[in-house]
């Protein structure tokens, strides 16, 4: 059971949907755990959000969702605390010794280690990647859709990624399938058509050594309310 406030926190958000877009509420409270509630606090995190004041008024600003259990524990900033690998609150030399056995293998897990570096965690700003992951990818701006490189010369656009933007031609980011396709969205701006094309177009057959530079990350702050 928790108490909740009809107010932004940026770290209550629908992590499943297409841009992990912040709830307009979240929990102010924990209370306690417990094996039943009254049915007045069932629900799930939508059904809340669908009408935040109303279930307030409802519950007193209690939920307590039957089927919904702690998986893990995110801290106050989610880009911070998974870097804490020793758990003392603090992202330092010992995590950094600690990494080399959970593989910081990609450019979006590596840029979410530094920026918690040597930094208490629970005093940082909460940043989260607005969009899907692959938008962090180095080279999906330029037309990557897969995250891979093609044939044995190694090319970063190529057949696949034309593939994959033909079988997502047209999607928009409200369509309930574009979270599959947004890796073809090469220009980002939630709709994956002749501008999309035409940068795949300018690029096939490139390899990594042939872009100057990678793409910026596509991240900003989320501020709180």
């Amino acid at each position: 059971m928790a108490q909740i406030e009809c107010s932004r926190d940026c770290i209550n958000r629908d992590y499943y949907a297409y841009g992990k877009p912040p709830f307009s509420w979240h929990v102010s409270d924990f209370n306690n755990f417990a094996d039943s509630t009254i049915e007045v606090l069932d629900g799930w995190p939508g059904l809340v959000e669908s009408n935040c004041t109303g279930w307030v008024a409802d519950t007193g600003g209690y939920i307590g969702f039957w089927t919904y259990t702690v998986v893990d524990e995110l801290g106050t900033d989610p880009n911070h605390w998974d870097r804490d690998f020793d758990g003392d609150a603090e992202v330092d030399f010992i995590d950094y010794a600690m990494a080399a056995d959970f593989d910081l293998d990609s450019l979006a897990e590596l840029k979410v280690f530094a920026e918690a570096w040597l930094s208490p965690y629970a005093q940082q700003p909460a940043l989260f990647p607005i969009g899907p992951d692959c938008w962090n990818w180095p080279y999906q701006c330029y037309g990557d859709a897969d995250g891979q490189t093609e044939t044995i010369l190694k090319y970063r656009v190529w057949i696949n990624d034309a593939d994959i933007l033909s079988t997502c031609w047209k999607k928009k980011d409200t369509d309930p399938a574009f979270n599959g396709c947004a890796c073809a969205d090469f220009n980002r701006d939630g709709d994956i058509d002749e501008a999309d094309a035409a940068i795949l177009n300018a690029n096939v057959g490139k390899k990594d050594s042939d872009f100057a530079q990678t793409c910026t990350p596509y991240s900003q702050p989320c501020t709180p309310e």
